[in-house]
């Protein structure tokens, strides 16, 4: 049984263009999104030139060469946290610190906040909202002189930890 119908009425040509042309639409679609909405999960202080990146180690070997270190505690009631020095940090030279949660990949939640000096030698802030999950911890001082990472995990309730300079 032969067909008569020319190929551009026929099912069988259309289906199979159809195939390579919706993963090339798909494909652009992509490229369009990509293009639109960069992937906002890295954040630190970078340096890029092209070639190399600098991630600050004069900062964190500042840190880890002065031992510094903190006791932290967190009170979920009062969304408080509090930063107590244990080692490396004078008081008394360093009446603020910078504190920054940073979310693993909502950039949306992270938290830049500065900790003020309280009477008792120990820094606290307080959060305006009370946040959940894990974040990375950076805790410095305003003028770059040193520099410290750890991990905070939130959940929900009071809790204590050390962060110390690695």
């Amino acid at each position: 049984m032969t067909d008569s119908k020319p190929w551009h009425q026929q099912f069988w040509p259309w289906f199979l263009i159809s195939l390579p042309a919706t993963a090339v639409i798909a494909g652009l679609y992509t490229v369009f999104l990509a293009v639109q909405q960069p992937p906002d999960i890295v954040r630190d202080k970078i340096i890029t030139d092209g070639k190399s990146v600098n991630m600050y180690q004069e900062e964190l070997q500042r840190a880890k060469a002065l031992g510094v270190a903190f006791q932290y505690n967190f009170e979920a009631n009062a969304r408080q946290l509090r930063l107590t020095p244990i080692n490396g940090v004078d008081a008394e030279q360093t009446p603020l610190l910078n504190v920054s949660l940073q979310h693993p990949t909502l950039k949306a939640r992270d938290i830049d906040a500065i900790a003020a000096r309280m009477p008792d030698g120990g820094y606290a802030l307080m959060l305006a909202e009370s946040p959940s999950g894990r974040y990375r911890m950076q805790i410095g001082t305003p003028t770059g002189g040193w520099l410290i990472n750890g991990e905070i995990i939130f959940n929900g309730e009071s809790f204590d930890g050390k962060v110390q300079a690695l």
